[in-house]
């Protein structure tokens, strides 16, 4: 029997003479009119080896602070620093210093300002900005990163979060779908070169399972570039352990993934001839059964948001990417999703700011500690969608739980929300039976008979596994993968890994997109 019917998958779908650079000149002029004057500080690097890069998120934070002097002109001043780390920084070097430029510049200013903020897009620095943030007791919004200390008021007293995913939620999710099916034996495999934000995902994950008593998460870390054949090894050592593969990596190693499942024989040469990128659920014949072992887990839009204004920003975030950031998109390059929440970052604290003023005339601005309860359990709108924050000053979104169902007794299939956990609840909610691809129904968190040797009297169909894909990680029953929608970090410039085109597994008359 083809591994496929014994697995279900979810797949949760430059400056060289100073060791940084001040920029303040346009588009960061002050405006004039008002005595309240307030710095917000950027921290950052060029290039494209992360999505949290200054090259890609600069101009979502440039646009909300030139928005919020139009909107707020004569209410309060706006001075925009950014510091930007010398040549050659990244995600991680720029978290050997970044305490050093920040500081320097903090304590070295030629003028006082009645409010500061620190608003980064982030990458592993954040977690030392965040220290001298809760040392100086100013607020700090983190646009694109977040980690579990964020959670954490003791450590992070003035740590806001604005990224569309963020750790915490991603397990949080994953936990609620595993237990809604007592689901507790979890085999969490991470490709080690894939982007860094499914490794730390796949972690998060990994910490939280370990907590719950009752649970067996068991770390399998692979490397798909240095062992391309990987898939035998992965899947033979994980049948024998769990039914439930929580699989961290890029689409395509999903697809090929997928492949080996269905497959009798696991050799690369049966499916060397299948493209990823021309992959279509409909019309290929190996993977259309594959899919229907699959459940997307993804992240919903952010509400109201304004089609045709995120399409202007859009075109003009590309065009400042290049004329100001050094970094020009590819033809069919999309924005990421943290562009938009790092304008969000702007957005909410000018708003909270502006309405401080005309409600609060005592409120003391140096207070960083007070100023963010005034985002807690609180929705914001803004030009680019709703933020609702938790009361840890975390972002939620609602999250969608998604199904390959069969329409009718065609072969086609259709992408449909099955189950969903709104942004400000815990619980997942049906939305409609989900068709088990075995016909029956989930598959048992242990066989019957044990992993090994399985005789065939214990192979009935109501025991046969599960594979549930998602957007960016994987659980399976013999494979359970969660694949997220959007993602943390961008390794590579041709890898739009955050972005799934979901044309590649949905009807091209009823395309949608995550």
């Amino acid at each position: 029997m083809p591994r496929l019917m014994r697995a279900l998958v979810f797949y949760f779908c430059l400056n060289l003479g100073s060791p940084f650079s001040v920029d303040l000149g346009s588009p960061f002029s002050v405006d004039l009119g008002s005595p309240f004057s307030v710095d917000i500080i950027t921290l950052g690097f060029y290039g494209a080896s992360t999505s949290s890069s200054l090259s890609y998120t600069g101009p979502g934070i440039d646009t909300a602070v030139r928005d919020a002097k139009v909107t707020y002109r004569g209410v309060f001043n706006i001075t925009h620093t950014v510091l930007r780390g010398a040549p050659g920084l990244d995600c991680f070097t720029i978290s050997f210093n970044c305490d050093a430029l920040i500081g320097g510049y903090f304590y070295t200013r030629r003028r006082q300002y009645d409010m500061t903020a620190i608003i980064v897009p982030g990458c592993v620095d954040v977690q030392f900005v965040n220290k001298l943030a809760a040392e100086w007791n100013i607020l700090f919004i983190s646009g694109a990163t977040t980690f579990d200390t964020q959670r954490d008021k003791r450590q992070s007293p003035t740590w806001i979060t604005t990224t569309p995913l963020n750790f915490p939620s991603i397990a949080a999710f994953c936990w609620a779908l595993l237990k809604s099916y007592n689901w507790t034996t979890v085999y969490i495999a991470t490709d080690s070169s894939s982007s860094p934000f499914y490794q730390a995902a796949g972690q998060s994950l990994a910490r939280l399972l370990r907590q719950i008593p009752g649970t067996q998460p068991v770390d399998k870390v692979f490397d798909s570039i240095r062992d391309p054949d990987y898939h035998d090894r992965v899947l033979n050592d994980f049948q024998i352990r769990s039914r439930i593969c929580a699989f961290f990596g890029h689409a395509a190693e999903l697809r090929k993934f997928l492949i080996y499942i269905g497959l009798e024989t696991f050799h690369n040469a049966l499916y060397g001839g299948l493209s990823w990128n021309t992959f279509d659920a409909n019309s290929d014949d190996l993977l259309r059964p594959a899919i229907r072992s699959v459940l997307l887990m993804t992240v919903a839009e952010p509400a109201n948001r304004n089609l045709t204004a995120i399409k202007q920003f859009e075109k003009e975030w590309i065009l400042s990417s290049e004329e100001r950031y050094n970094y020009t998109y590819g033809e069919h390059e999309k924005v990421s999703p943290y562009v938009s929440s790092c304008y969000a970052a702007v957005a909410i604290f000018t708003k909270i700011l502006n309405e401080t003023l005309a409600l609060d005339h005592e409120f003391n601005f140096t207070d960083g500690r007070a100023f963010v309860q005034k985002f807690r359990n609180r929705t914001l709108t803004t030009a680019v969608g709703d933020v609702y924050l938790d009361s840890v000053l975390e972002r939620h979104g609602d999250l969608f739980v998604r199904a390959f169902h069969r329409d009718g007794d065609s072969t086609n299939v259709t992408l449909t929300n099955v189950k969903v956990l709104l942004a400000s609840g815990d619980e997942l909610i049906s939305l409609q039976p989900i068709q088990w691809a075995n016909g029956i129904g989930p598959p048992a968190n242990r066989p019957p008979c044990g992993y090994v040797k399985n005789p065939t009297s214990c192979l009935a169909e109501a025991h046969q596994t599960v594979i549930i894909a998602a957007t960016l990680s994987c659980f399976v029953l013999l494979i359970l993968l969660t694949l997220i929608a959007f993602s943390g970090l961008r390794w590579s410039r041709s890898d739009l890994w955050w972005h799934l085109d979901l044309t590649e597994f949905t009807p091209l008359h009823q395309q949608q997109s995550i």
